[in-house]
C-alpha cells in the first residue's frame, strides 16, 4: 500500500473521530437573555359600577349659640321712679327709686318685673288681672313724706314684646290726711259767683321717671330725691329724665300721657320750671285765660246756658263773651284738649276710676325704640 493511500485512510479516520467527538460532547452554557419586548397597548377602561345605597342619617348636632338680634335687642334692666297725686297739684307721694328687672322672677316692693309676652294686654284702663298681665305684680309702698295725700301705695306690673313696653298702675284714694275720694278730672275750672270769675281745682295725676342720662347718679341719689324733691321741677345734677305724666284733665281725654324730659337746669324761685321741658311736638292741652277771666268758652256755652263741662276741645272753643247772661254758679273749663303730635304724644295711656272703691286703674303703652333723643329707649 502506498504511503499516499495510507495517509488518506488515516486522515479520514481522524475526521471521523473529530466528528464523533463533537456530537457526543457536553452541552454548552445558556445563552444571554434577549432584550425586553415593547410595552403592550393599554386595555379598554371598564364601565363604572352602580351607586351604592345611601347611608343612614347622622345624629342631630348640638344647638348652636343664639345669634345677636340687631333689630330687637333684649331690653336692659334699669331704674325708675313712680308717684301719684290726689287733686293736689305738684304735691305727690310715691316711690323715689324702683328697679325695672326684665324677665326677672322675683317682684318685690322695690323691684318691678317686666316679662316678655306673646299676647299684649288691652290698653283700656280695666284691670284684666293675672290673665292679662301675668303674675309678676309688685305692691310698692309710698315713701313717708311731709305732704301725704291719702294714697299709701300702688300695684305695678309690666310686660314687653319686640315692639312695645306696657305698664299697669293701680292705686286707691282714701280719706286719710283730710283728703277726699273721687276722680278729679278738672283743672283750673272757672266759676262765676254772680259778679266775678275765679278758677280753682286740680286733677289726679301719675308720674313715671326714667333716667336717660346719669342712671348711676340717679341710683346714688335715691332716684328722684336728687331732683324734684329739692324744691323745684328738675332732674338731679348731671341727669336727664324721660317723664311720662298722666293727667286726669289734660291728657286723659286723649288717652295719652304727657311725654316730657327734665334736665338739671331748674332752680328755686323764678326758675321753678327751668328744668322741665316738653318733648318735641304739641301737647294734648291748651290752658287759655287768666286767674280772673276766661279767654275762651265752648261754643255750647255761647248762649249762657249754664256753662260747660269737661272735656272741652280746642275746635269747639270760641272767644269768651262776658256780656252774656252768666248766672251764679256757672262754670267754664280752664283746659281745652287736642290730639298731641310728635314725640310729645308717644305714650298711650287709658285710665278708669272705680267710684265705689276710690281706685284708679291706669294702663300705658309705648314703643320700646322711638328714635327720639328725648325718650328713654328700652
Amino acid at each position: 500500500m502506498s504511503n499516499a493511500i495510507r495517509k488518506l485512510i488515516i486522515g479520514l479516520a481522524s475526521l471521523s473521530f473529530i466528528a464523533l467527538g463533537a456530537c457526543a460532547g457536553d452541552t454548552g452554557p445558556a445563552g444571554a437573555d434577549g432584550a425586553a419586548g415593547a410595552a403592550g397597548a393599554d386595555g379598554v377602561a371598564g364601565a363604572p359600577g352602580a351607586a351604592g345605597p345611601a347611608g343612614a342619617d347622622g345624629a342631630a348636632g348640638a344647638d348652636g349659640a343664639d345669634g345677636m338680634d340687631l333689630v330687637n335687642v333684649p331690653p336692659t334692666d334699669t331704674h325708675f321712679a313712680f308717684a301719684t297725686t290726689n287733686n293736689s297739684g305738684g304735691t305727690h307721694q310715691g316711690v323715689n327709686l324702683l328697679s325695672l328687672d326684665f324677665d326677672g322672677t322675683a317682684p318685690t316692693a322695690d323691684v318691678v318685673v317686666s316679662s316678655r309676652t306673646a299676647m299684649p294686654p288691652r290698653i283700656d284702663g280695666r284691670d284684666g288681672g293675672d290673665a292679662e298681665w301675668g303674675t309678676m305684680a309688685s305692691t310698692v309702698v309710698y315713701n313717708a313724706g311731709t305732704a301725704p295725700n291719702g294714697i299709701t301705695g300702688a300695684e305695678l306690673r309690666s310686660l314687653y314684646n319686640d315692639q312695645f313696653i306696657y305698664f299697669f298702675a293701680q292705686w286707691t284714694e282714701t280719706t286719710a290726711d283730710g283728703q277726699t275720694v273721687g276722680a278729679s278730672t278738672t283743672r283750673k275750672q272757672y266759676t262765676f259767683d254772680g259778679s266775678a270769675w275765679s278758677r280753682s281745682g286740680n286733677e289726679d295725676r301719675a308720674f313715671f321717671a326714667f333716667p336717660i342720662v346719669g342712671e348711676d347718679t340717679f341710683v346714688a341719689n335715691n332716684g328722684c330725691t336728687g331732683g324734684c324733691h329739692a324744691g323745684y321741677m328738675s332732674a338731679g345734677t348731671g341727669e336727664v329724665w324721660d317723664m311720662w305724666h298722666w293727667k286726669g284733665a289734660r291728657t286723659a281725654p286723649t288717652h295719652t300721657a304727657d311725654d316730657k324730659w327734665w334736665d338739671d337746669q331748674g332752680s328755686a324761685g323764678a326758675g321753678f320750671e327751668d328744668g322741665h321741658h316738653g318733648d318735641e311736638g304739641m301737647s294734648s292741652y291748651w290752658e287759655p285765660g287768666s286767674s280772673t277771666m276766661p279767654a275762651y268758652m265752648p261754643a255750647e256755652a255761647a248762649a249762657g246756658a249754664g256753662g260747660a263741662s269737661y272735656p272741652a276741645w280746642v275746635w269747639e272753643a270760641v272767644p269768651f263773651d262776658p256780656s252774656l247772661a252768666w248766672a251764679d254758679g256757672d262754670t267754664l273749663p280752664g283746659v281745652y284738649n287736642r290730639l298731641p303730635t310728635g314725640s310729645r304724644g308717644d305714650v298711650a295711656a287709658v285710665a278708669t276710676f272705680d267710684g265705689t272703691t276710690g281706685t284708679w286703674t291706669l294702663e300705658l303703652k309705648r314703643a320700646r325704640f322711638t328714635g327720639n333723643g328725648d325718650d328713654y329707649q328700652f
